[in-house]
């Protein structure tokens, strides 16, 4: 008797499933918990092919190209292979895009610290790739998330455009700055502006911009050691034009945007916002969060 395995989505859900696999990092925590949770809640075989293993051949993912097997794209991160994988693949569509590139480290280098923004939008040429060869090889299985569109949620232009079409209403895209001299012009205009990568994620490079009396502050979470930018996690606060300049012309290298920075809505006077995660156009699981 074939197993079968129901979802939402674009796909009939009475499509016959015989064959779950995840492409990812075997050891990520995402991983283990996904596939934990797949296997009690189906009988459909569940099978992990790292994604190390397919890009040197290890792996064949063509084995399971067929309409019965249903593919999740998992993520790409904490793998050092990988990353250099993608930093790689990405570097001659960098540099055609004008882009300051870094050349991949070998096999026998480390790639930099933890936290280190190391190139992002490089790193998301080479990973579109990565994602279009997935799905010129697998033309036949089913999809959870599409590769094309998993690439697509890594672009915020692209997908402020597409909501924008759809009448969903967005944040006005001022410009895409080469530097800090751009951006002073528009802080003549207005008091509070939002600088973010295009391709980042995380919090990667986003910097709020404010302009008061006192002069300029910025909150960010980046931080500038050396020339390198890390990620801390840790909202600081910068007060003085130089330093401000410093980072927003580091971080313009690698593709920046800015917004108006909009204020947050406000409940029992804390600051809040909403996760929604929609399947198929319908909203199925809300988060909120809220802070000081």
């Amino acid at each position: 008797m074939e197993a079968t395995l129901s979802f939402a989505g674009p796909i009939p859900a009475d499509r016959p499933v015989s064959r779950l696999v995840v492409l990812g990092n075997p050891e990520s925590k995402r991983v283990r918990l996904f596939t934990a949770a797949a296997s009690q809640l189906t009988s459909v075989p569940v099978a992990v092919v790292g994604y190390a293993d397919w890009l040197t051949g290890r792996s064949d993912l063509a084995r399971v190209n067929d309409s019965s097997t249903m593919v999740r794209i998992d993520s790409p991160g904490e793998c050092r292979r990988v990353e250099r994988a993608c930093l790689e693949l990405g570097e001659a569509a960098g540099a055609a895009s004008g882009l300051e590139c870094v050349r991949p480290p070998s096999d026998r280098e480390d790639l930099p610290q933890r936290g280190r923004i190391l190139q992002p939008a490089q790193w998301f040429f080479g990973f579109r790739e990565l994602l279009r060869r997935l799905e010129r090889e697998l033309p036949h299985v089913a999809w959870l998330t599409r590769p094309a569109t998993i690439a697509r949620m890594f672009d915020k232009q692209d997908v402020a455009e597409g909501w924008a079409k759809c009448g969903l209403p967005v944040p006005t895209q001022l410009a895409t700055p080469r530097g800090y001299d751009e951006i002073r012009d528009l802080l003549k205009v207005h008091d509070r502006l939002f600088v973010k990568h295009r391709y980042g994620f995380s919090a990667t490079g986003a910097v709020a911009l404010h302009r008061q009396r006192a002069g300029l502050r910025a909150i960010t979470a980046t931080e500038l050691v050396a020339d390198e930018l890390y990620l801390t996690k840790r909202q600081r606060v910068l007060r003085t034009e130089r330093d401000i300049a410093r980072l927003v012309d580091r971080l313009a290298g690698q593709c920046i945007l800015v917004q108006p920075w909009l204020p947050k809505a406000k409940i029992n006077g804390r600051n809040f916002d909403l996760r929604i995660v929609a399947v198929d156009g319908q909203m199925m699981h809300v988060v909120g969060r809220s802070s000081g």
